[in-house]
């Protein structure tokens, strides 16, 4: 069977509240139109527009507790965002140069001053702080509805609307009037989220099943499993809003034949609440969405360490809040889109992302279900927000027995385009550009990229196991919700395999979408998908024109289109060969690059090691000092071989792999960089011996067959 797991549409009716709601409305918001005297702020964008037409039916409960989210002004917030920039582009100097939440308070932050006297204050109006992050870029906090108004002075109701998602009636909270941040405070705190509990995150979510197998053959993810890659000692974080059941996953493991830490089944998968009153802990039925997270990580990467961070209701900031502090997720997916976002909202959301970023942490969401209209309902974050990877989907078919693809179009419900309502952050990034990405719509893009958000199986129960549910059972979902935690797996491999090529502790990859965008859409990483569409764009933009159908190159249906992991894991590499002359020993030899400007003033050193084959392989990253750019030499230097170059040399980062030869000529015994007469003289002192320097051919002693060599080369000089 075939359950289509897609975004509810968006609210586009509504039930009018008759004049006496209205009247009801009007009294129960009148205590909040008197402000406080004084240099007091209001937050104008706080009241949601959904509050003047729904039925106000009273008064919150005035114990009922209130999560807040206060976002906080950053310190430095143009410093924050360009060290974001910095860091996440590989051409920079500071590229991964991850700084932690420490820092990023530090450097940032809102002022620890500031921030101890809101702290202070709270707590004297009778609210618990639940949590100070290290970044000082929000706070967390609970508080009664009683003290919520007193602090903020507004009044809290209760109101009903008719919910055309759900098809249902629905009550939520919320305040009547705008928040009023107190004068000493109106410059500290951005916004003020948790009030209102009608925010709500909304999930995303036809021929070959699409099986873990399967997706490996599809996306070439096979070599990687087949070194043993299976993102054991990666971190995968899951945003989620969402009950689920900790036996859907094992059974989908046990169904699959998947690996199983040393723990057992489901011991890499661990819950962590985003308040005191979010303890989901795996036990809890849900509507699917969880599970199919959760379950597409367990398809590619099943060693991965997951923790689901569990939220209810609007608790946005408090997840991303939980995740930027805890910085222990290296990669975060979340497959929801949000409606009743303000704007002041948004930019503590981005600038939570942002911290992400500078602290490496890669985090993608689902592009959305229902095409171009998505973007532009109201259910539009966070397409929005250019910190985020959009993943948007395709319909792929594939051979059963390899997973081989015999087509790819994109999907006509992947969400594309852009969010044409203005919001702070909507803006173009710099580094959105390359064939056929429109340069005249100055709003963020989306999706970036995409992969099968059709058909993946699934084990769910279906029905609320209290409710006498028979177990798990095989379902198949549908939606760009598959798409981005398929990716997050698929980039925890890679990540895996930089960390064990680098020998470092984690490999972080950050923000991708520079490294995605300087590929330019390679053919050999990503596969360029020209078919398909998923509705109208708001208004004609070139080369495009109002329909919005894949093409050649980027368009708003997949963006560059699907990875290719292998290939991608391979463009992280500069690699090659150093040819070392007439030498017949081992080739694991050290050796030294330099890297030469135009002006041939050496730039940047590198010391490493040959392998036995003369093979030498580095990350891009370890010329830091080097920008991408054109008509650079490449030295080699070997010991007793003169030093061989490349000339005309290109850096690109975004086209690696880049493979380098090199040709040595031997014969330098006294390491000048020239055959000549004193090293004749090394030769002839140590003739008969067993000196490394003076031993040309590597028979392991000094005899005529190294005579002869330097001969060969009397009066060479290298570069």
């Amino acid at each position: 069977m075939t359950f289509a797991h897609s975004s509810f549409p968006a609210r586009s009716a509504r039930i009018l509240p008759s004049l006496a709601s209205l009247s009801l409305a009007l009294v129960l918001s009148g205590a909040a139109s008197a402000q406080r005297v004084g240099r007091d702020k209001t937050l104008n964008d706080s009241v949601l527009p959904i509050v003047s037409k729904s039925k106000a039916i009273g008064v919150a409960n005035p114990s009922e507790v209130v999560h807040l989210a206060i976002g906080l002004q950053p310190a430095d917030a143009d410093g924050l965002q360009a060290y974001a920039d910095a860091v996440s582009d590989p051409s920079s100097s500071l590229y991964r140069q991850w700084l932690t939440p420490e820092q990023v308070g530090d450097q940032f932050g809102a002022p620890v001053g500031q921030v101890t006297q809101l702290v202070n204050f709270l707590k004297g109006k009778g609210l618990t702080v639940t949590l100070v992050p290290k970044q000082r870029m929000t706070l967390l906090a609970d508080g009664t509805v009683t003290q919520v108004q007193s602090v903020f002075a507004t009044t809290i109701n209760k109101y009903s609307d008719f919910d055309v998602a759900t098809m249902k009636p629905t009550t939520f909270r919320a305040n009547a009037s705008p928040v009023v941040v107190p004068a000493q405070f109106a410059t500290l705190i951005q916004s003020v989220d948790g009030i209102e509990t009608y925010s709500r995150p909304i999930p995303r979510a036809n021929t070959t099943q699409i099986t873990p197998a399967r997706r490996r053959g599809l996306y070439n993810s096979q070599p990687s499993w087949n070194f043993g890659f299976t993102g054991a000692g990666i971190t995968v974080g899951i945003s989620n809003w969402d009950g689920l059941l900790k036996t859907n996953a094992t059974t989908f493991i046990s169904g699959f034949g998947l690996p199983v830490p040393g723990g057992g089944a489901g011991s890499n998968i661990s819950f962590r609440p985003a308040t005191t009153g979010d303890s989901l802990g795996g036990t809890q039925w849900g509507s699917g969405e969880g599970d199919l997270d959760v379950e597409m990580v367990l398809s590619s990467a099943p060693l991965a360490s997951i923790i689901v961070y569990d939220g209810n209701g609007n608790n946005l900031q408090t997840i991303l809040t939980n995740e930027a502090n805890d910085n222990t997720a290296d990669i975060i997916s979340e497959s929801y889109g949000w409606s009743g976002i303000t704007d002041s909202g948004s930019v503590t959301l981005h600038n939570i992302h942002v911290t992400m970023t500078t602290q490496g942490q890669t985090y993608m969401a689902a592009s959305g279900d229902n095409g171009t209209a998505g973007v532009n309902s109201s259910v539009n974050y966070p397409d929005f927000d250019p910190e985020l990877l959009m993943v948007g989907g395709t319909v792929p078919t594939v051979v059963d027995t390899t997973g081989a693809r015999v087509t790819e179009p994109g999907w006509s419900g992947s969400g594309g385009g852009w969010y044409n309502g203005v919001r702070t952050i909507n803006v173009l990034p710099s580094w959105q550009v390359g064939t056929t990405v429109p340069t005249t719509v100055n709003k963020r893009l989306v999706p970036d990229i995409a992969l099968g958000s059709f058909q993946e199986v699934v084990y769910w129960d279906g029905t609320d196991p209290s409710q006498g549910a028979p177990g798990p059972n095989f379902y198949l979902f549908a939606g760009t919700s598959c798409a981005s935690p398929a990716f997050a797996a698929k980039l925890a491999l890679i990540e895996q395999r930089l960390k064990a090529f680098t020998g470092l502790s984690s490999y972080r990859l950050g923000r991708i979408q520079d490294l995605i965008y300087k590929m330019n859409g390679r053919s050999d990483v990503w596969f360029d998908v020209t078919s398909g569409n998923n509705g109208t764009l708001p208004f004609s933009v070139a080369p495009f024109g109002t329909t919005s159908a894949a093409r050649v190159g980027w368009d708003f249906v997949t963006g560059w289109g699907a990875p290719n992991i292998e290939n991608f894991y391979q463009s992280f590499f500069i690699k090659g060969n150093v040819s070392l002359g007439e030498w017949g020993g081992s080739k694991a030899q050290p050796v030294t690059f330099e890297i030469r400007n135009a002006s041939n003033v050496t730039i940047q050193t590198i010391n490493t090691t040959l392998d036995s084959l003369g093979n030498f392989v580095f990350l891009p990253g370890t010329l830091a000092a080097v920008p991408d750019g054109t008509n650079y030499t490449i030295t080699a230097k070997v010991s007793h071989w003169l030093r061989g170059g490349i000339t005309g040399f290109t850096l690109n980062r975004g086209q690696l792999p880049i493979n380098l030869a090199f040709s040595l000529v031997n014969g330098d015994a006294d390491l000048d960089n020239q055959v000549g007469p004193g090293d004749l003289n090394v030769l002839r002192s140590n003739f008969g011996g067993t000196a490394a320097v003076a031993d040309m051919d590597g028979d392991g002693q000094v005899g005529p067959s190294d005579l002869n060599i330097l001969r060969n080369h009397f009066g060479a000089s290298g570069f």
